[in-house]
């Protein structure tokens, strides 16, 4: 859909296209749909109906789409859609192991920047909300190796270095899951069908430098950022040493954020 949208804005704006706010849009959007089927599938095909290439391939097919987004985006004024694609591009980077370009990338984004899916009650809405809140399907719900965390008072989980309450992993008990059989912890934080969904955030590029200085041995850079984004959070700091002890608190933020 990304690439017909881009074809019929060619033929109807012609040069003017490539300065255009919708160009940048359906630009972007192809970037990251190449970037998201390489996250969700080993392998996925190159293009409709194509060649199946595996999950390193479309990191890197969508590396370029992302760079033209960028350029379209700065044409036409756009610094959201700017740094959308950038913050896809870092990401697409990181897992090509790309490491300098997506440490350059990363670092282009604010802290404040933040993209998200948009979802409505009348029109398309949130899955995770559909699936796994304990209103609706509860078809999918916390891992058991994480039920020990949770404080089912205070309804969050609590931070796995210092036992705080991180009030970014809003989770409750809630009786038992689908099958009426396993105990269900659900998630609270998208409880309404058309609660938005972030897809990137400056926060998430704060993690990519982290990964970044991690694997450069840099762990002191590393952490910096990790306590940053757990600042942020109104968590204490943490500290870490080895490349096992910053890939645990590395783990953990990415999954609390």
């Amino acid at each position: 859909a990304a690439q017909k949208a881009q074809e019929r804005f060619t033929k109807v704006l012609g040069d003017s296209a490539e300065k255009s706010l919708v160009m940048a849009r359906a630009v972007a959007t192809e970037g990251w749909v190449r970037l998201l089927m390489g996250m969700h599938a080993c392998e996925s095909p190159k293009e409709p109906g194509g060649e199946v290439v595996p999950d390193t391939e479309m990191y890197k097919l969508a590396i370029p789409i992302l760079t033209r987004a960028t350029a379209v985006a700065k044409a036409a004024g756009s610094v959201d859609y700017e740094r959308f694609a950038t913050a896809g591009r870092a990401r697409a980077n990181l897992l090509a192991g790309n490491y300098d370009a997506a440490l350059a990338d990363a670092q282009t984004i604010p802290d404040n920047f933040v993209y998200a899916a948009k979802f409505s009650d009348t029109g398309t809405n949130n899955n995770l909300s559909a699936f796994t809140h304990h209103t609706r399907l509860k078809a999918g719900g916390l891992d058991s190796r994480r039920w020990s965390t949770i404080d089912t008072i205070a309804g969050f989980m609590r931070d796995p270095a210092t036992g705080e309450l991180d009030r970014r992993v809003e989770i409750t008990r809630r009786g038992n899951g689908g099958d009426n059989v396993k105990k269900f912890f659900a998630q609270e934080k998208f409880k309404n069908l058309s609660d938005d969904i972030n897809m990137t955030t400056g926060w998430e590029m704060r993690l990519i430098e982290a990964e970044v200085y991690m694997r450069k041995n840099d762990f002191t850079n590393a952490m910096a950022r990790i306590n940053e984004v757990r600042e942020n959070a109104g968590l204490d700091p943490v500290t870490g040493t080895t490349q096992s002890e910053v890939q645990t608190h590395l783990l953990n933020e990415r999954f609390a954020h």
